[in-house]
């Protein structure tokens, strides 16, 4: 619970276009990491199936 409060101060502290650049590279970061598990989990499946594949699962996705 501290490691939140600590994380949330912090985060207060940060200009919001920067915020916003940290959340746009966590995305690319998390599409990058899913495009590297597909292509290992679909090793025979075309470039075009793969990104077909990756934004399934990023439009359904939930949390």
């Amino acid at each position: 619970m501290k490691d939140k409060k600590i994380q949330y101060k912090i985060l207060a502290n940060i200009a919001p276009s920067k915020r916003l650049l940290i959340a746009l590279d966590l995305i690319y970061s998390a599409r990058e990491l899913k495009r590297a598990s597909l292509r290992k989990k679909y090793k025979y499946e075309s470039d075009k199936e793969i990104e077909r594949r990756l934004k399934e699962l990023f439009l359904y996705a939930t949390t």
